[in-house]
């Protein structure tokens, strides 16, 4: 049995290598996640890159957002932004979870299907044009792998 480490980083804590946010804009500028994105900001990777390096150097003080990165043998893999949505009558938050597509195992159109199902519903219309997300959890091939986290 092959064991892995899953590294859990809160970015408002630990802040992020520009290389770090690289991978990230990468893995959102991946075509098989980005089909998944109801809304883009840029087409071009420079200016997406500084897009996030500017949102990852402000993060500490915006008290809207949370972001979680996962790193699994070094490399990230994904990650889960939690966010809060204004502009609305009520209070609405969005969740954003992105991963690799290297990670995603499984089929993928099927789980499109159910995400999109289990979101219908009453929602702010602003949240539904900015939510960034796509992808799913690890899952192993050809054997079994046991998967221990680490937070920090």
């Amino acid at each position: 049995m092959t064991s892995m480490e899953l590294e859990i980083i809160n970015a408002k804590l630990n802040p992020l290598r520009d290389d770090e946010v690289r991978a990230i804009v990468e893995i959102e500028m991946h075509p098989a996640v980005r089909r998944w994105l109801v809304e883009y900001a840029f087409e071009d990777f420079d200016k997406e890159l500084e897009d996030y390096k500017r949102f990852f150097r402000e993060i500490r003080s915006n008290d809207k957002v949370e972001v979680l990165v996962a790193k699994l043998e070094d490399r990230i893999v994904g990650f889960l932004a939690l966010r809060v949505v204004e502009g609305c009558d009520e209070q609405v938050s969005s969740i954003g979870v992105s991963v690799h597509p290297d990670y995603w195992g499984g089929d993928s159109d099927q789980a499109r299907k159910r995400v999109n199902k289990a979101s219908e519903g009453p929602q702010c219309e602003e949240a539904g044009n900015r939510d960034r997300g796509g992808g799913r959890s690890h899952e192993t091939r050809g054997g079994e792998a046991r998967l221990r986290a680490r937070v920090h």
